[in-house]
């Protein structure tokens, strides 16, 4: 465009040309952007709030349906976890080795994926192109489509493998010409290279591993756990002794509210004993309220007037500020 309509000299087309890797999709994929786009987020994300606001809309309402929708995604989140830990998924073809493999270790969202993808590959031609060493090089088409060969490097020896449609880099799961070279050489399992956490049943368990290790670590070094195991012991032995005679349970009951009443007195004097913050005095004011776009001009009615309804036998707020709309989950 720029050399048949002579904008050499354009400033505004040469800055998008310069920035021509962020925005054509043939020139970003060695970027991770798991298959989104940028126009997806905010579609995405306008689908799932399922939201229309009006004028008479306030904040409150807005807050209520984001809280909801959010409980929504975390409840169906841990439902979707609690069946990829607990199950292994199914499928209408035959369950090979690599597929095997796949359904062991990715989500089931992510399985169904890596599954679509095999069986394309299972209708693709592979053609060796060349061989350096261990290192073959092929070019693979896909079915029904002419032109459009994508070249696999395979190193036999270490099983590194890269694709020039550069799926993985952008999507991390690996394309239907790479599962096709893969397929051919005999290839059990995906290799861990190009396993990426972020897909795996087991994503929040590596998480949970390097917070709770530092809480035991710390629990340790204080003797806090030895303690209570060892205090543990001893309290339920002694509660097992008394419990069948009722002096004995008086005598327990006594003692548990002395330490108690001592502890929470222990507690509350190292509390006084620490320097009190320092509190900034600085006044909060309510922002300056401006009038949005499409909002009436029309002032409110006072809080106190009321009106009575057409049957004369209830009186309701007729105070534009007080109304809430019912919020619609979708």
């Amino acid at each position: 465009m720029i050399s048949d309509y002579g904008l050499q000299n354009n400033e505004w087309f040469k800055r998008l040309y310069g920035l021509k890797e962020m925005w054509s999709t043939a020139l970003n994929k060695e970027y991770f952007s798991a298959g989104i786009l940028s126009s997806q987020r905010s579609e995405s994300t306008n689908h799932a709030m399922g939201f229309q606001a009006t004028k008479t809309t306030s904040l409150t309402d807005f807050y209520h349906i984001y809280e909801g929708t959010v409980k929504r995604w975390r409840d169906e989140e841990e439902r979707k976890e609690f069946n990829c830990i607990r199950s292994t998924p199914t499928s209408v073809y035959p369950l090979v080795d690599l597929l095997q493999h796949a359904s062991q270790v990715y989500t089931i969202e992510l399985f169904r994926l890596f599954e679509k993808e095999f069986v394309v590959a299972m209708g693709t031609r592979a053609v060796i192109l060349s061989t350096e060493n261990s290192v073959l090089l092929y070019g693979v088409d896909p079915p029904g489509v002419s032109g459009s060969t994508h070249h696999v490097t395979f190193d036999c020896v270490n099983n590194m493998v890269e694709c020039s449609c550069r799926k993985f880099q952008e999507i991390g799961m690996l394309c239907f010409h790479i599962l096709r070279v893969f397929h051919m050489h005999s290839v059990n399992e995906i290799p861990t290279t190009y396993i990426l956490r972020r897909w795996t049943k087991f994503a929040k368990r590596e998480v949970w591993s390097r917070i709770l290790p530092n809480d035991m670590r710390r629990a340790v070094a204080n003797g806090a756990l030895n303690w209570r195991r060892c205090v543990m012991t001893k309290l339920y032995n002694l509660i097992a002794k008394c419990q069948n005679d009722p002096d004995a349970r008086g005598i327990v009951d006594k003692l548990y509210s002395t330490a108690n009443d001592e502890v929470q007195q222990l507690f509350k004097d190292k509390m006084s004993s620490e320097p009190e913050p320092v509190l900034d005095a600085t006044a909060v004011l309510d922002p300056i309220r401006s009038v949005t776009k499409g909002r009436s001009k029309r002032k409110p009615s006072s809080v106190g007037k009321k009106k009575r309804s057409k049957k004369g036998s209830n009186n309701v707020a007729s105070n534009a500020e007080l109304y809430t709309p019912v919020p619609r989950l979708i």
